[in-house]
């Protein structure tokens, strides 16, 4: 760390972590909520004016800043070899009354090191790139990570041309209105990407039960959501003999008890949620 972050020859971790502090909360402003947290969800006000500042922030920092076509955000600081990009960053969007580190922890904290970087070694060997991701939370519109799928090519029009949010304004509407478009899926995948490295909050336990500050991970787990509809028939709780009966309830109860039973027969990392 003391090779990476210094002040005039001397670490200045204080004042790296005002600043880290400060930059959240600035960020955090965009979408606070009165209720508590902060709401700011895919293509809304808040997040319109999100990106915004931190594209103003980025280009004072002298990165070379641009939009894709559906909103997600990048700074470059280039290297001597600009075929070559290691992507750091995380998701701007959040879940209603969400963090403030959730998301938007990484995308500061990958400004600021490649600032930092920038100041002590100068120009980078691979193209140093901050991202910050239009969406990964699924907290507006029923669909997830369209942010890292149309990074990597992912992501198709047809998942999202017919979904609307909470108060029904589609999806296509939105992105519209906030000035993107779909991305030309006629346009090849990005083929410099070497890594990716993101910092995260843990947003579950382990960390804190097992007494550590930090923690590495080399992967993260896949996501399958699925909405089932059990039928039942509805008949007289007093008469209706038990082998007439068709109880939704009670089939529904033997589903969620077998899921729950297989992942953990399969045990960590698989988790499943009713």
């Amino acid at each position: 760390m003391e090779d990476l972050v210094k002040c005039e020859g001397k670490l200045d971790i204080e004042h790296l972590a005002e600043e880290i502090v400060d930059k959240l909360e600035w960020l955090g402003g965009f979408g606070k909520d009165p209720a508590g947290g902060v709401s700011r969800f895919l293509y809304s006000k808040e997040w319109v004016d999100a990106q915004r500042a931190l594209k103003r922030w980025m280009e004072s920092e002298g990165l070379d800043v641009q939009f894709d076509q559906i909103g997600n955000l990048s700074g470059t600081l280039k290297g001597t070899n600009i075929n070559e990009t290691l992507l750091t960053g995380s998701h701007i969007d959040t879940v209603k009354n969400g963090g403030l580190y959730d998301g938007q922890y990484g995308i500061v904290a990958g400004v600021l090191a490649i600032k930092y970087l920038k100041k002590q070694y100068g120009q980078p060997k691979r193209n140093l790139e901050i991202v910050s991701l239009a969406e990964e939370e699924g907290s507006r519109f029923p669909y997830c990570f369209w942010g890292s799928k149309n990074v990597v090519g992912m992501a198709n029009r047809e998942d999202v041309e017919t979904i609307a949010d909470f108060e029904g304004v589609p999806f296509v509407r939105a992105m519209k209105e906030s000035g993107f478009a779909f991305r030309d899926e006629s346009n090849a995948p990005r083929q410099d990407l070497k890594a990716f490295v993101e910092i995260h909050i843990e947003q579950g336990n382990v960390l804190e039960t097992e007494k550590k500050s930090v923690g590495v991970v080399y992967s993260i787990v896949g996501q399958r959501r699925f909405t089932i509809e059990v039928t039942g028939e509805a008949n007289h709780a007093g008469t209706t003999p038990m082998g007439y009966r068709k109880d939704a309830v009670y089939a529904a109860s033997h589903m969620i008890y077998e899921i729950i039973s297989l992942a953990k027969q399969q045990g960590d990392p698989l988790v499943a949620t009713v």
